[in-house]
């Protein structure tokens, strides 16, 4: 047992980086001691330097990240920089932001023992760890489905129970909830109290803090690439939602997460802009696996009114994201009709009278700047003045001539709701808009819907984030 706890002591010493050649520091001054079995919440505003400390800790800074480093990180006394990425690997699992960039096979079980493989384990051993991680995560209901079946926060599940079965002694998750629903979010919690009770250290990088209040140990609020304040979890616990605010943070608790005091406006008299009727829709080419193959649509039907902003809500799986992928024509509906106006309208049309902003902002980011992002498709109708309106309402501006996979996640999810903003198109979709938002960045987005609905736009916003659902949406 102390041979462990000393495995999974993790020590920042005056650590400090810059990306590239002569850029401006993304940490400074970074000195922190994480004791083994500790919990410890980092929280902050986006891009304040959450995944780039993580980076330091699981050794993609700086073996795999061109830059300039000051200070150590050390686990086990060992320094990270001096270590192997194999040896890093063994003492710290990972879990992206994205999952489906960790995901290697195309069977849930095999992904869980894809880890476990290249290790070198025995076959028993293996499969002794897959069934437990199942078991423990209590995700049974995921074992043997096809992963392309998964929605994204299944996923999120199946990346973290891989990870759990290799049996690391540092579990580093960066913003886990994002794509959970709330039963999956009370999952992951529980799974989170057991795993501290086994003893695992555990580093969560995460804007949503109600489901974590009672497992923190230690809380660290960074902002603009420092510490700013170091919490015990009595500490942060006993934060009013005023002193959360002025820190950037999120509620403690959702009963006091109120984030905006004005509602939006009802919509004005007159028919629907948008009208579903009896919609169904076929996985279509994707792998059916045990079980699978019926309907992902079957028979929606729903009206929808310029000037409203409707919240669409389901658990993991519902379907979500496949009714916005055929609204926008990204997807073809096996039966039934998408209705604009009192028309049909085809697929292929759909794409120009509603705007879908993805869940993964990564596969809607082309140009080579932020700026140049206005250049592509509909969004090069906006005037030189309106693109600067739209960033700058977005505090993009100061970003304009960076390169989009150089900013932070919020930033990316921002900038692909900047394109929306810059279209003309009379419907906007956006599947979970506010993945990577701190609580300013919150506020503004709920502000800049609600304007979208004054000036007569459809907004469908599909959502887990009940922070920003209750207080954004009409219905």
């Amino acid at each position: 047992m102390a041979e462990h706890a000393e495995s999974s002591r993790v020590k920042f010493e005056s650590v400090g980086w810059a990306y590239g050649a002569g850029g401006r520091p993304s940490l400074e001054e970074i000195s922190l001691e994480i004791a083994p079995g500790e919990l410890v919440l980092v929280a902050g505003a986006s891009g304040c330097g959450k995944t780039t400390l993580a980076r330091c800790l699981n050794g993609l800074i700086p073996h795999l990240t061109p830059g300039s480093m000051a200070g150590r990180t050390l686990i086990g006394g060992r320094s990270v920089p001096e270590m192997e990425l194999g040896a890093i690997g063994a003492l710290v699992g990972s879990i992206f932001q994205d999952p489906r960039s960790q995901l290697f096979m195309a069977d849930t079980v095999d992904e869980v023992a894809f880890g476990c493989r290249n290790m070198g384990l025995p076959r028993a051993e293996i499969w002794r760890r897959v069934d437990a991680a199942f078991a423990e995560l209590d995700i049974e209901r995921l074992r043997d489905r096809s992963v392309f079946s998964l929605s994204n926060g299944e996923k999120q599940l199946v990346a973290l129970a891989s990870c759990h079965a290799m049996g690391p002694p540092i579990l580093l998750l960066d913003e886990p909830s994002a794509n959970l629903d709330p039963a999956s979010t009370a999952c992951l919690a529980g799974c989170l109290g057991r795993l501290k009770a086994m003893g695992r250290t555990i580093v969560i990088l995460e804007h949503r803090l109600h489901y974590l209040s009672s497992l923190i140990d230690t809380m660290v609020v960074m902002e603009e690439g420092r510490i700013k304040r170091i919490l015990s979890g009595d500490e942060a616990r006993a934060l009013s939602p005023s002193e959360l605010a002025a820190l950037g943070l999120r509620a403690m608790r959702l009963s006091e997460a109120l984030i905006s005091p004005h509602s939006p406006p009802p919509p004005p008299p007159g028919p629907p802009l948008l009208a579903i009727e009896r919609l169904s829709c076929l996985p279509g080419r994707q792998k059916r696996a045990k079980g699978e193959g019926a309907e992902i649509l079957r028979g929606v039907s729903f009206q929808a009114r310029a000037g409203e902003i409707v919240g669409v809500l389901g658990p993991n799986g519902a379907g979500k994201t496949t009714l916005a992928r055929t609204l926008c024509g990204l997807a073809k509906e096996s039966e039934g009709a998408v209705m604009m106006g009192g028309k049909g309208v085809p697929p292929a049309v759909r794409p120009q009278k509603v705007y879908f902003v993805v869940q993964d902002s990564d596969y809607q980011l082309f140009a080579d700047s932020v700026l140049g992002e206005f250049e592509i498709g509909a969004r090069r109708k906006a005037s030189p003045e309106r693109r600067r309106e739209i960033l700058e309402s977005l505090e993009l501006w100061p970003w304009r001539d960076r390169h989009p996979s150089l900013l932070s996640r919020g930033q990316k999810q921002r900038l692909t709701i900047a394109g929306a903003l810059a279209s003309e198109a009379e419907a906007l979709l956006l599947d979970e808009p506010t993945s990577g938002l701190d609580l300013r960045q919150l506020r503004r987005l709920a502000g800049i819907l609600k304007e979208l609905a004054c000036r007569g736009k459809l907004v469908m916003v599909i959502s887990h984030d009940y922070e920003f659902i209750v207080n954004t949406c009409s219905r």
